[in-house]
């Protein structure tokens, strides 16, 4: 009787394990991640009051995302319009977030960049 009383706590203690959520924790605003930037490309913006959008593809936490922002728009970067940013290894902020009970969520992060710049991103996509 106690053996099978010791298998079924086992056995439930082992759904429960395997129940957990075993994804990584989000960071809380503040936090600064890894990214790794796999591509960059700028969209031009045809109606006359807008500035280009760049889109960079980074992979954070094992999720890809897109994150989306002005491609020239910080004239203290001092850079060419229309400037991509390189593939490779970066750290981000996380600057805001917002999320919903319905599962939709809003982030903004500032990636740091060579030499002490910053660009901020909106999350625009994001997929595993």
């Amino acid at each position: 009787m106690r053996k099978l009383w010791l298998v079924v706590c086992l056995a439930f203690c082992a759904m429960a394990v395997h129940a957990q959520d075993q994804q990584p924790a989000a960071p809380a605003v503040g936090a600064v991640v890894n990214v790794h930037v796999t591509a960059s490309h700028v969209r031009p913006c045809w109606s006359s009051p807008c500035s280009d959008i760049l889109y960079v593809d980074v992979v954070m936490k094992g999720k890809k995302y897109e994150l989306r922002g002005l491609a020239n728009g910080d004239r203290k970067l001092k850079i060419l319009p229309d400037s991509v940013l390189a593939p490779g290894d970066y750290q981000a902020k996380l600057k805001k977030e917002e999320e919903s009970a319905t599962g939709m969520f809003f982030q903004v992060y500032e990636l740091q960049l060579p030499g002490g710049d910053t660009w901020e991103g909106t999350v625009s996509a994001v997929s595993e």
